[in-house]
């Protein structure tokens, strides 16, 4: 916040004169008093400086005494540290080769009561050796005397037991010998055992494989007996049937030919006959039938016509069944030829065209016969 400004024009100017004196003389004197003390103080400042000075090279000397005092203390110390280090290290090396040998002291010591245990261990071994040394002594003082007694016994020919013991070493070796000739021998007969044993079992494989072959075979001989005698009656029902075809094939052959015959023989016209010899049976029998239907056909038209002039129209029918049978074809036969004419002169138109259809019939199969010939 800002003060009110003091407006000096309210005030005397006398006063203010006065006022302005007095405070400038006051100012004086207190300006003149703070320089004397503040010259006081520095003259205090400097003489507690001066003794703070002389007290601190006072301190310093001293210290420079003590850092001399201890500067010739260590170099004391040092000497004696160096002697005291090379003192510590003659013991060192002393304790070291002291240490050494007691070392190698004991490790000797170890060595040698190693040495003595195992001397010891040896000596009772060689003690029990001993002892079993001299029990088998014992033992074999009987055989020694036995070779003696041998070698006396022998009169000339061991001369000393040397002798017996180098003929029982061949024997010996002869025995080894031997025994590995009957183990090359054994182990041989082994392996011709099993080659024995293994061609046996290919033998009686091959024997069951063959069996079972054989077996197979016999099933498909039995299989092929059966269905040769299924063939066998088959064929004989076959021939049986083909003998009964051909037996009524021949008797349907003769019975054409026979009425063949017939027609042919109660026909007084002129008709060339068929030579079998020149076609074949079939074509033959064909012929032999259409001249038997023609003839037939001649027959049954003779005795309607017949029929016709003697009998009523009401039994006009019963006249045809019975000109059809073989009495009226018979009658019809022996007729003469005049009166056939007579009957040809009087029949229908269908009974015309029948025959000239007929006589068609019969010129295409003559041709056909004709050209089977040729053929």
């Amino acid at each position: 916040m800002t003060q009110p400004r003091v407006n000096l024009d309210d005030y005397p100017t006398d006063e203010i004169g006065e006022l302005e004196a007095l405070v400038s003389g006051v100012t004086q004197t207190s300006q003149s008093t703070l320089l004397l003390k503040k010259r006081k103080e520095m003259r205090e400042v400097d003489d507690a400086l001066d003794f703070m000075k002389e007290e601190f090279q006072t301190r310093m000397d001293a210290c420079e005494e003590r850092q001399k005092e201890f500067e010739r203390k260590q170099t004391g110390m040092k000497e004696q540290v160096a002697k005291f280090e090379k003192f510590i290290q003659e013991n060192d090396a002393k304790r070291q080769r002291a240490e050494m040998k007691a070392k190698n002291e004991r490790k000797a010591l170890e060595q040698n009561e190693a040495k003595i245990q195992q001397l010891k261990a040896d000596l009772n071994e060689d003690n029990k050796s001993k002892r079993k040394s001299e029990c088998e002594l014992e033992k074999l003082k009987k055989y020694q005397e036995y070779l003696d007694s041998a070698v006396d016994f022998s009169g000339e020919e061991y001369e000393e037991i040397g002798d017996i013991l180098n003929r029982y070493k061949t024997l010996v070796d002869a025995n080894v010998d031997l025994k590995r000739i009957v183990e090359i021998g054994e182990k041989d007969m082994d392996e011709l055992r099993q080659r024995l044993t293994g061609l046996k079992r290919e033998t009686q494989n091959t024997i069951l494989v063959q069996n079972s072959e054989i077996h197979g075979h016999q099933k498909r001989v039995e299989t092929l007996r059966s269905e040769g005698f299924q063939l066998n009656s088959q064929r004989e029902r076959d021939e049986m049937t083909t003998n009964n075809r051909n037996r009524e094939s021949g008797q349907v052959v003769m019975s054409i030919k026979n009425l063949y015959t017939r027609c042919l023989g109660s026909m007084h016209s002129k008709v060339p006959a068929i030579n079998e010899k020149d076609m074949e049976l079939q074509l033959y029998m064909q012929q032999c039938l259409d001249l038997i239907r023609e003839r037939i056909t001649d027959l049954k038209d003779i005795a309607e016509g017949n029929m016709g002039t003697k009998l009523p129209a009401g039994a006009k029918g019963q006249s045809v069944i019975n000109g059809s049978s073989g009495n009226q074809m018979a009658g019809g036969a022996v007729e003469g030829e005049s009166g056939v004419q007579n009957r040809k002169s009087n029949q229908s138109p269908v009974d015309q065209r029948r025959k000239s259809k007929g006589a068609s019939s019969k010129a295409s199969l003559r041709s056909k016969g004709s050209e089977g010939k040729a053929d």
